[in-house]
C-alpha cells in the first residue's frame, strides 16, 4: 500500500534488525527516507542503497537541528520522525556508574531536542513515533536507566502529543517486546545463549519479529491514524499484560 508517497521520513537508531524493517516498511510504502546513526556507523552501513544517509545526529541539544536541516536541504519538506535510542548501561543501582547514568539520560534529552526540531520545520499533519522497551511496564534488575528513560520517553511524549495538536504533530512510542537480533540468533545457533526462559515468560510462546515492529510503527505514522496521539502502545504478544502468580508463571 503506497499511501506514503510524496513523505519524508527520518529514522533515527543504532541499526538494529527492527530499525531496517521500520526503514523497509515506510519505504515499501512509497516514503522517501533518510536515516540517521547514533552509535557509530551500524544503521548506514546495514541499510539499502535506496535510502537517505545523514551524519550522526549532534550530541549537544542546541545543535538537534542540523540533522532536520540535512532532510530539508535535500528534500524541501519532512513528515515523518521515528527515533530509537537505547539505554547502554545495564547494572545495580548500588553499582551506578555516574558517567554512564547521565550518557543514557543524555538520549532522553538528544530525543526531546530533535522532536523539537522536527515539530517546527515539519508539514502540518507531521508523526513521530518514539520506540522504547518492555522496560517501560516493568521492573527488571540491572535496568534502571532503561526504566527512567522509557518512562521520560512516554512522559514527554504525552506532553508533546497535548502542546502540538494544533499543529498539528502526532506524537505516539511503541512499546517493542523481545526481539531477536542478528547477534542474538548466532548466540542461539552455537548454544552460548537459550530461549528456553524467555519464551516461558512470554504468554504467546514465542518471540516477536522486526517486520511486527515495523507494521505498528507504519499504521501509525499514515493516514489511519491521525486521531491517535500521545498514546503508548505495546507489541509484545501479551508480555506486558501477564501478572506473575506466586507459585510461579502460570498460562490458561
Amino acid at each position: 500500500m503506497g499511501d506514503l508517497i510524496g513523505r519524508t521520513a527520518l529514522v533515527v537508531g543504532p541499526g538494529t534488525d527492527a530499525d531496517l524493517a521500520i526503514v523497509e516498511a515506510l519505504a515499501a510504502a512509497g516514503a522517501h527516507v533518510f536515516i540517521g546513526s547514533i552509535d557509530g556507523t551500524a544503521f548506514t552501513d546495514r541499510a539499502g542503497q535506496d535510502v537517505g544517509r545523514l551524519e550522526s545526529p549532534p550530541e549537544d541539544p542546541t545543535s538537534a537541528g542540523a540533522i532536520i536541516d540535512q532532510v530539508l536541504a535535500q528534500t524541501g519538506r519532512l513528515d515523518i520522525l521515528v527515533q530509537d535510542r537505547p539505554t547502554a548501561y545495564r547494572g545495580p543501582i548500588d553499582d551506578l556508574d555516574w558517567d554512564a547514568w547521565t550518557a543514557d539520560l543524555g538520549r532522553l534529552t538528544a530525543a526531546v531536542a530533535v522532536d523539537r526540531a522536527f515539530a517546527a520545520a515539519c508539514e502540518p499533519g507531521g508523526a513521530i513515533v518514539h520506540m522504547t522497551s518492555i522496560d517501560l511496564a516493568q521492573a527488571y534488575p540491572g535496568r534502571a536507566a532503561a526504566s527512567a528513560v522509557a518512562n521520560g520517553l512516554v512522559g514527554v511524549s504525552r506532553a508533546m502529543a497535548v502542546e502540538w495538536a494544533r499543529k498539528p504533530v502526532r506524537v505516539n512510542v511503541v512499546a517493542q517486546g523481545v526481539v531477536l537480533d542478528e547477534a542474538d540468533r548466532g548466540a542461539l545457533a552455537d548454544g552460548s545463549k537459550s530461549s528456553d526462559r524467555i519464551l516461558l515468560r512470554a504468554p504467546s510462546h514465542r518471540l516477536g519479529t522486526p517486520a511486527e515492529t515495523a507494521a505498528l510503527v507504519r499504521f501509525l505514522v499514515d493516514d489511519r491514524s491521525r486521531f491517535i496521539t500521545g498514546q503508548t502502545i505495546s507489541v509484545d504478544g501479551g508480555w506486558a499484560s501477564l501478572t506473575q502468580h506466586a507459585e510461579g508463571l502460570r498460562f490458561p
